[in-house]
C-alpha cells in the first residue's frame, strides 16, 4: 500500500510546487507521469485482470484471445514471443502519457487535476484491471481536439481506431453532434437510454441476447458514492456557472460538463429499468476522464468570486475528500480488487 500513497504524496507536492512557481508544474507533472508508468507498468499481479490478461497473452490459441480486438491482438501476439509483461508495460505507457498531455493541455490547474485522476479510484487505478479500454480511452483523450474543434472526419476516424482495441469506444461516435448542448444531450441521452432498454427487450424476446444482459443483479448495485459525486460535482458548477456566466466558457469546459452529465445517466439508468449495469458502467469509465477536469473549472470559476483564501480553503477540502476517497477504496476495497499487495516482476 506504501507505493500508492507515495504517489499520492507526490502528486500533493506537485501542487504546492505549483502554487510557488507555475513554471515548475508541467515537468513535475511528466516526472510523476513516468514513476506511474514504471511502477504501473512493471506490476505483478496487480489487477483483477491481470491473470486473464497473462494466461491469454501466454496462450494466443485459446477462446480468450479469439474474443480479443483486432488491435490489442497484435500487441497480445507480439507480447506472446517477447514477454506477457510487455502488455502491461504499453498499456501504463499509453495511458499515462495521454493523461499527461491531457490536463497539460487543457486543464487550468494540471497538477490538481492530475492528483484527482490519481485519487478517484474509478479513472487511473481502474487501467490497472481494464487494460483494452483504457488503452481506447487514451486514443480517445489524444483525439478530443477533434471533438471540440468539430473536425468529424478525424474524430470519426479516432473512434474507429480506439474500437480497434475495445468495441464500446463506438459509443462515442453519438455524441458528437450534440454534446455542446446541455439540454439536447439530456434529450439525447434518455432518449437513447429508451431504445436501449426497447432493444434489450426485443433481442431477448427472440433468444438473441443471455437473460444476464437484461436482469439487474441484486448483489451489483450502484456504486451510490459515485452517484453523489457525479451528482454534486454537476450540481455545483451549475451554481457556479451561472454565478459567473458572463465569463467565457471554453469548449472542454462545456464538452467536461455534458460528459458527467452522461456519465450520471448511464449510472442511474440500469436502476430505472432494472437491467444489468455491466455494460452501462463499461460507457462511463469514457465520461467520467473529464470528472477532474469539471472540478478544476469550478475552481477557476470560484476565484472569479472570492479571494484566494477562499479558493484555497475549497480546494484543501477537495483534497482532504478525495485523499480519502483514495486511501478508503484501498483499505476496504484493496484486496478485493488485487490492487495489495503490490507486487512489480522486479523482485
Amino acid at each position: 500500500m506504501y507505493i500508492y500513497i507515495s504517489f499520492l504524496l507526490m502528486s500533493f507536492l506537485n501542487i504546492l510546487i505549483s502554487l510557488i512557481d507555475k513554471r515548475f508544474e508541467k515537468y513535475m507533472t511528466f516526472f510523476l507521469s513516468i514513476n506511474l508508468i514504471i511502477f504501473f507498468g512493471l506490476r505483478y499481479n496487480v489487477g483483477v485482470d491481470y491473470n486473464l490478461y497473462y494466461e491469454t497473452i501466454s496462450n494466443i490459441s485459446g477462446y480468450e484471445f479469439e474474443r480479443l480486438e483486432p488491435a490489442f491482438k497484435i500487441i497480445a501476439i507480439i507480447s506472446h514471443y517477447l514477454s506477457p509483461h510487455l502488455t502491461f508495460i504499453l498499456g501504463s505507457t499509453i495511458y499515462t502519457l495521454a493523461l499527461f498531455k491531457f490536463n497539460i493541455k487543457y486543464s487550468p490547474w494540471p497538477s490538481l487535476s492530475f492528483l484527482l485522476f490519481l485519487s478517484f479510484p474509478f479513472l487511473l487505478l481502474s487501467s490497472l484491471n481494464l487494460i483494452r479500454q483504457f488503452i481506447a480511452i487514451s486514443i480517445i483523450l489524444f483525439s478530443i481536439d477533434y471533438l471540440i474543434n468539430r473536425k468529424f472526419i478525424h474524430y470519426f476516424l479516432s473512434i474507429i481506431i480506439a474500437s480497434l482495441f475495445h468495441k464500446s469506444a463506438l459509443i462515442l461516435l453519438f455524441i458528437y453532434f450534440f454534446i455542446m448542448s446541455t439540454k439536447l444531450t439530456i434529450f439525447v441521452a434518455l432518449s437513447f437510454m429508451l431504445a436501449i432498454k426497447i432493444l434489450l427487450d426485443f433481442l431477448v424476446s427472440i433468444n438473441a441476447l443471455p437473460h444476464i444482459y437484461i436482469v439487474g443483479f441484486e448483489d451489483k448495485n450502484i456504486e451510490i458514492s459515485k452517484v453523489i459525486l457525479l451528482s454534486s460535482v454537476i450540481l455545483f458548477y451549475f451554481i457556479i456557472f451561472r454565478l459567473t456566466h458572463k465569463i467565457k466558457r471554453y469548449r472542454i469546459e462545456m464538452v467536461s460538463y455534458n460528459m458527467i452529465i452522461l456519465s450520471l445517466i448511464f449510472y442511474i439508468t440500469p436502476k430505472i429499468y432494472n437491467i444489468s449495469e455491466e455494460l452501462f458502467i463499461r460507457f462511463t469509465f469514457y465520461f467520467n476522464q473529464f470528472l477532474p477536469l469539471l472540478i478544476v473549472y469550478s475552481i477557476e470559476r470560484i476565484k472569479i468570486l472570492s479571494d484566494k483564501l477562499i479558493v484555497y480553503l475549497i480546494t484543501i477540502v477537495l483534497l482532504f475528500l478525495s485523499i480519502f476517497y483514495y486511501i478508503y477504496t484501498l483499505y476496504f476495497k484493496g484486496i478485493e480488487y488485487n490492487l495489495i499487495p503490490y507486487n512489480w516482476i522486479l523482485g
